[in-house]
């Protein structure tokens, strides 16, 4: 599974963030095939707090092609938030392991 971030993570805080999601490819791999099985277009997950406060993950379909575009929010709310992180990642790199469709 490859992430192709808007900006590489530069700052410490960033690149803790992209490596969580890195380091859990289930995450994704659950989150895509929730929404190519039910055409949920978005969803959002928020991991206990970090220590520098909560982070929310939003995933999207990006209806026009074959990706999911992936904000990262500082808080718990999507939208509320300041954005950290943005990237997305091509649905042909996610490795769905042994739950694959």
């Amino acid at each position: 599974m490859k992430i192709k971030w808007d900006k590489e993570p530069t700052t410490t805080e960033q690149k803790i963030l992209a490596d969580y999601l890195i380091s859990r490819p289930d995450i994704i791999a659950d989150i895509t095939r929730l929404s190519s099985t039910h055409t949920v277009l978005s969803a959002s997950i928020t991991p206990k707090s970090f220590e520098s406060g909560f982070f929310t993950y939003e995933f999207k379909k990006d209806p026009s092609s074959d990706s999911y575009l992936i904000i990262i929010w500082k808080g718990i709310r999507t939208g509320d938030a300041v954005p950290v992180l943005y990237g997305h990642i091509d649905e042909k790199t996610i490795n769905y392991g042994e739950h694959g469709d």
